[in-house]
């Protein structure tokens, strides 16, 4: 947390010495935002939930103590028997749907009036408990099912959680590139007016040499005219931005707004870490993949809940006999006195109506589920591939579009030398400067968009989600 304030103050106090990377946008923000802190908390929570979908697996321990005084008749131990008994039990359940207990148990019985070997005395008891299922849960699979169903559930909700979180940085990358769009243009714009300004200078001074024919001299003002609105427009749609930056970065009303740094050769890492893998889909897809795997679980587990249960059981105990109960406690572990049952147990949940509804219910709803995301699977791949096509054909405009822009200005500047040396007519300098205004701004609105494509790529994500 320190080194996170650290940089934070670091980059505040180079703000207005330095311009600001997206990187280092992007780190601030992330410390900032208060939305996407609570989108990364609840991702790092229901993380906790898939690492939590085991917990019946845990060990249990148990302890119970209890004391009792029984009057009630008949009384063949006496009329007033007092017992104190101490219980204790370890128990652990498997994959394979194994539970295996151990016990350990003391009793203590106090009967007045009884003969005395049934007078007072103590028992101690320890042993295992073993049982498996055969049919319901069978050999664990009902427990495997529940416990995937629960980690996709979990998982279902974090990416949901991550949706939100991608969400969240895609817009904030938006602000930052509106903000440099904002920035670059409004510095065109200046540069722009600069140069109209001189080519009305040249055309106004031609025009009193008696040069220039009227119409030029008008042309000229019109040309500034239009840089001067252009220029004022850009001023309006800089402030407006500005303030969804400074919002972006939670400044505060004496905090300069920090220059935004714009690395036009540097693509953004997320497409280009995608691009190395397989099975890239957009993440909406992949939730519908979760959803679909959740919900066949879901019938899976409905379905072994239903079925029979029909389960074999085993216990083992050694057993001592005492009037002093610390002596019977020591004696606990001896073989002398061993107990043992073995027996078969049977449940079965006789179908009905209600039954019957319920498992169709949830066989159909998971078909459902599946067709519907195979459909989306489809759609997600190829959606991939249409946002790298079009990715490519952005990339390629913005390369014919640098060409254009430097070539529009190369041409203007001759003209303008030429218009200097009064061997071109005001009308084509001022055509020049014009296509050379536009390209630039053409190239500023390409770069800016591809950089905004490139942020949508944290919409896609990897998936090994097999239907």
């Amino acid at each position: 947390m320190r080194k996170h304030i650290a940089v934070l103050c670091l980059l505040a106090t180079s703000w207005n010495t330095q311009a600001m990377s997206i990187d280092e946008y992007m780190s601030i923000y992330k410390n900032k935002n208060a939305l996407l802190r609570s989108s990364e908390l609840s991702v790092e929570a229901l993380e906790g939930k898939v690492d939590g979908a085991e917990t019946e697996l845990a060990p249990t321990f148990s302890f119970t103590y209890a004391k009792g005084k029984d009057e009630s008749l008949p009384a063949q131990l006496g009329t007033i028997r007092r017992s104190e008994t101490y219980q204790a039990g370890l128990a652990k359940r498997f994959f394979t749907g194994t539970s295996v207990q151990l016990n350990a148990q003391n009793f203590s019985f106090d009967n007045q009036g009884a003969p005395p070997m049934f007078g007072e005395y103590s028992t101690g008891l320890l042993g295992v408990t073993i049982s498996q299922s055969l049919w319901k849960d069978f050999f664990g699979a009902g427990t495997r099912t529940r416990i995937e169903r629960q980690k996709s559930v979990a998982q279902l909700e974090i990416t949901s959680a991550d949706l939100q979180r991608r969400s969240l940085l895609i817009q904030a990358e938006s602000v930052f590139w509106d903000y440099v769009a904002a920035q670059e243009d409004l510095n065109l714009k200046k540069s722009n007016l600069d140069r109209a300004k001189k080519v009305q200078r040249w055309t106004a001074r031609r025009f009193e040499n008696g040069i220039s024919e009227r119409a030029d001299d008008l042309n000229a003002k019109a040309l500034v005219s239009i840089r001067e609105m252009e220029l004022l427009l850009a001023e309006n749609e800089y402030k407006n931005v500005e303030i969804r930056f400074r919002e972006a970065l939670e400044l505060g009303p004496q905090d300069k707004t920090p220059v935004a740094l714009s690395n036009w050769k540097d693509t953004r890492p997320y497409i280009e870490e995608l691009r190395s893998k397989k099975n890239i889909m957009k993440i909406e897809t992949y939730l519908s993949l979760l959803e679909a795997k959740t919900k066949s679980l879901v019938a899976d587990e409905t379905v072994d809940s239903l079925r029979p249960d029909l389960s074999v059981f085993g216990t083992y105990n050694y057993t001592s006999y005492d009037v002093d109960r610390n002596e019977a406690w020591r004696q606990v572990g001896y073989p002398e006195y061993p107990q043992s049952v073995v027996g078969v147990n049977f449940i079965w949940t006789i179908s009905n109506k209600s039954t019957s509804g319920l498992r169709s219910a949830a066989v159909i709803e998971a078909e459902a589920a599946r067709i519907k995301a195979e459909k989306n699977k489809r759609d997600g791949l190829i959606a991939w591939n249409e946002f790298l096509r079009v990715y490519d054909i952005r990339a390629g405009q913005v390369k014919i579009l640098e060409q254009v822009a430097d070539l529009q200005k190369r041409r203007s500047d001759a003209e303008a030398d030429r218009f200097s040396k009064g061997r071109t007519v005001t009308a084509q300098v001022v055509q020049a400067e014009t296509d050379s205004a536009e390209a630039a701004t053409n190239l500023l609105r390409a770069k800016i968009g591809l950089r905004k494509y490139e942020a949508s790529s944290l919409l896609f994500v990897p998936s090994e989600i097999g239907l």
